[in-house]
C-alpha cells in the first residue's frame, strides 16, 4: 500500500515512482464484507465530525485529550476503497480528497484516480487541477494529460479558467488545444463571451496561442473575428 502511495522505497528515501500493484483486504480484515462495513462506519464518522475536526478533552484520564479530524476517516476510506477496487466506494472517496491535508492530497489523488472509470472520477480529477496546491494541481495535470478527454470533459475545464492561478490557466490552455479545430473555435467563442474577465481572458489567450501554430492559422484568423465584440478584456 505504501508503495501506491510514496513510491518504492530506497533506503530512507522514496522514488515517488508509485506501483499499484493489488493489495489485499486480508492483511486488516477477515473478509470483504468486514471491509465494507468499516468504509461506511469511517464515512460515518467522517459525516459527523465538524469540518474544524473534535478535541475529546477530557478523554479517559483528567489530563488526558485527544482529537479528531475529517481526513482521519478519509484516510482509511481511501485505503479500503484501493484494496476492494470498487468503484462506487472510490467514487465516494475522490470527493473527499479536498478535505485531505495539503502534502497528502496529491498521492491520494494518484492512488485512486490513476485511471479513472467513471464519470465522478474524471470530474474529481479535473477539478484537482484547481487545487489550492500547486503540487497537487501539478499532478492533476499529468494525470490528465494521459486521458481520452470528452467533450464534457472539456466543458469542465473551460470553467477553471475563471481560477487566477498561472499553472492552472497555462495546463488548461494546453488542453484545450487538443481539441479538434471546432472544438477550439467553440471553445474561443463560449468564453470570450462569459461575463467573467478572467474566463475573457483564456479566450483571448487560446487565440494568442493558435497564432504561434502554423498548421493553425486558418482557424486563428477565423478566430480573430470573435476577439472585436469582446467588451472591457
Amino acid at each position: 500500500m505504501w508503495q501506491a502511495l510514496w513510491g518504492k522505497q530506497q533506503g530512507y528515501v522514496y522514488n515517488r515512482e508509485a506501483v499499484y500493484a493489488p493489495v489485499s483486504y486480508d492483511v486488516w480484515f477477515k473478509d470483504e464484507e468486514e471491509a465494507r462495513k468499516h468504509f461506511y462506519l469511517l464515512k460515518q464518522l467522517h459525516d459527523t465530525v465538524p469540518k474544524k475536526g473534535h478535541v475529546y478533552s477530557p478523554c479517559i484520564f483528567p489530563w488526558y485529550s485527544v482529537s479528531i479530524s475529517k481526513c482521519d476517516g478519509v484516510n482509511g476510506m481511501a485505503m479500503i476503497a484501493y484494496m476492494l477496487q470498487d468503484n462506487e466506494l472510490i467514487d465516494i472517496v475522490c470527493q473527499e480528497i479536498p478535505y485531505l491535508p495539503v502534502q497528502e492530497r496529491e498521492n491520494y489523488l494518484c492512488l485512486l484516480l490513476h485511471e479513472p472509470k467513471t464519470q465522478t472520477q474524471r470530474d474529481a480529477l479535473t477539478q484537482a487541477l484547481s487545487d489550492k496546491s500547486p503540487d497537487t494541481r501539478s499532478k492533476a495535470f499529468k494525470l490528465i494529460e494521459k486521458m481520452e478527454l470528452k467533450e464534457d470533459d472539456y466543458t469542465v475545464l473551460q470553467g477553471l479558467l475563471k481560477y487566477k492561478y498561472a499553472d492552472l490557466r497555462v495546463n488548461v490552455l494546453k488542453l484545450l488545444e487538443k481539441r479538434d479545430d471546432g472544438g477550439v473555435y467553440r471553445a474561443i467563442e463560449t468564453l470570450v463571451s462569459d461575463k467573467k474577465e478572467e474566463m475573457r481572458l483564456g479566450g483571448i489567450d487560446l487565440v494568442a496561442r493558435l497564432k504561434k501554430d502554423d498548421k493553425r492559422q486558418k482557424l486563428y484568423k477565423k478566430s480573430c473575428a470573435l476577439l472585436a465584440n469582446i467588451q472591457n478584456p
